[in-house]
């Protein structure tokens, strides 16, 4: 089912109904939906009902309240706070100008006015309101994910797991109708329900839509709700025993319907669910097959530890996500001066001159600073794939400084500091660097992200009773 984009929403106060006519005309010949009032109370009562996208704002409004005491306002209302502002006037003084700004408008207009600028001006501000939005939804679509990660992995009981993805399904994406069924032995059996009362019809609705669910696979398509409401529903199909044809499905239905972005919020819930029912249905297989199908529970074993294999390398890939911004920084630093001096060396070239050899040094040790990040980053990467059960000879100091290599720019973005304070004269042990590469790199990041704005993260070494102790200490917690 296609996603349609709405149309942008301006909402035009001012107090000056010929001023309102020609933006109002303006604007609706390029397409947008405009509302009107002409007066700073009417124009609140508006943005109590809509949420426009732009807001023009006469500074002269008369009644109760003018432009600036509007503004101020709107910068007060959540749905409001960030929305594009325009105040416009014939003429303001210093004061009244710097008053604007401190209220929080994002431009000025002075009248007689411009359509073609406004509208210029106007699709700008809207584009950037409409992109920041879009990154603050995602990114809260992304710590909702997280979470979602966080409560499917406590527990790996099968009534547990399958109910808190209905949970999480409705907390994330709130519906009239809510249901997760699985597909086993030619029917449907409803396991979770919203609202409860209606199992039986969702069971008799998800058989009767069997063919069209299992076409649509993953995505949306128009359907009546369960007392033939119209709206549109989510289905999400998760394979959890592939060689025996079961499935589970769960079903969301909106009258309102949903937007592009709910749909890839819904595919990241599904995949996260997937992995999970999965695992439980693993788990419960095992107990169930323990005693009197042996070559079952192998089979299932192998199924359950490529799943764990791959929840932990998921874990990996967390902890070299929040390391690749700092990364990348750290390598973007060194590019600028190889490019600024190759364009140089290229200008001498192109000129007859002799080639400055400090400037190829320069430009050499930038290289050598980037490879060196690039090495510590595949050696951290390489190690993960290899064996955990090696054991070598092992400098823990050593260790330790590409652990802080790794994370001191994350920390830095944190506003947080990581040091090392290495006094163990014995350092060397025996045992697998990837592994405590790992270990200390898991401990660095929970710390970082349990510390309090700018907190420090200290790890030192010490040697105590023939033993070599690895302490990481921050404001509130410390291990041994």
């Amino acid at each position: 089912m296609a996603m349609l984009e709405p149309r942008s929403l301006v909402l035009i106060i001012d107090v000056d109904s010929s001023t309102v006519q020609l933006l109002k005309g303006v604007f609706e010949h390029e397409g947008y939906e405009v509302k009107t009032a002409f007066n700073g109370v009417d124009g609140l009562a508006l943005i109590e009902t809509t949420t426009p996208d732009l807001i023009i704002l006469g500074t002269r409004l008369g009644g109760q309240v003018d432009g600036f005491g509007v503004l101020r306002l709107l910068r007060e209302m959540e749905n409001t706070a960030r929305t594009p502002t325009f105040l416009m006037s014939a003429n303001l003084d210093l004061p009244e100008m710097i008053e604007v700004l401190r209220l929080g408008a994002d431009d000025y207009i002075r009248k007689p006015i411009h359509p073609k600028e406004l509208l210029v001006r106007a699709q700008a501000k809207i584009r950037n309101h409409r992109l920041d939005e879009a990154l603050a939804r995602r990114t809260r679509d992304l710590e909702a994910l997280l979470r979602v990660s966080e409560v499917l992995s406590e527990s790996q009981e099968w009534d547990i797991v399958t109910e808190r993805v209905l949970l999480l399904a409705n907390e994330l994406l709130p519906s009239h109708y809510t249901a997760f069924g699985v597909w086993e032995e030619s029917e449907f059996t409803v396991l979770h329900v919203t609202p409860a009362s209606e199992r039986e019809r969702f069971r008799f609705y998800l058989t009767s839509h069997y063919d069209e669910i299992t076409r649509v696979g993953f995505g949306t398509f128009a359907t009546t709700g369960l007392f033939g409401e119209q709206g549109t529903g989510l289905v999400g199909l998760l394979s959890f025993s592939q060689s025996l044809g079961r499935f589970a499905v769960l079903y969301l239905f909106r009258e309102a319907g949903f937007d592009a972005q709910h749909v890839q919020l819904f595919q990241g819930l599904c995949k996260q669910a997937g992995l999970a029912v999965q695992n439980a249905d693993l788990y419960r297989a095992q107990a169930h097959y323990a005693a009197n199908l042996e070559h079952e529970v192998d089979a299932r074993t192998r199924e359950l530890r490529a799943t764990q294999d791959r929840l932990i390398q998921a874990a990996r890939l967390a902890s070299i996500g929040q390391l690749a911004a700092g990364i990348a920084h750290e390598i973007n630093n060194p590019l600028m001066p190889i490019r600024l001096n190759l364009e140089s060396l290229i200008e001498d070239i192109q000129m007859g001159l002799a080639l400055d050899a400090e400037l190829l040094t320069i430009t050499l040790h930038s290289v050598e600073r980037i490879q060196n990040l690039v090495r510590r980053l595949l050696r951290f990467n390489e190690g993960q794939r290899g064996s955990q059960e090696y054991t070598q000879t092992v400098n823990v100091h050593d260790v330790l400084n590409n652990v802080f290599e790794l994370t001191q720019k994350t920390f830095q973005q944190g506003k947080k500091l990581i040091r090392l304070s290495l006094k163990a004269k014995q350092n060397i042990v025996s045992g697998n660097a990837d592994a405590l590469t790992q270990v200390f790199l898991n401990l660095a990041l929970n710390a970082r992200e349990s510390m309090e704005a700018g907190g420090t993260l200290t790890i030192t070494t010490k040697n105590q009773d023939g033993a070599l102790l690895v302490r990481f200490e921050d404001k509130t917690v410390h291990c041994w």
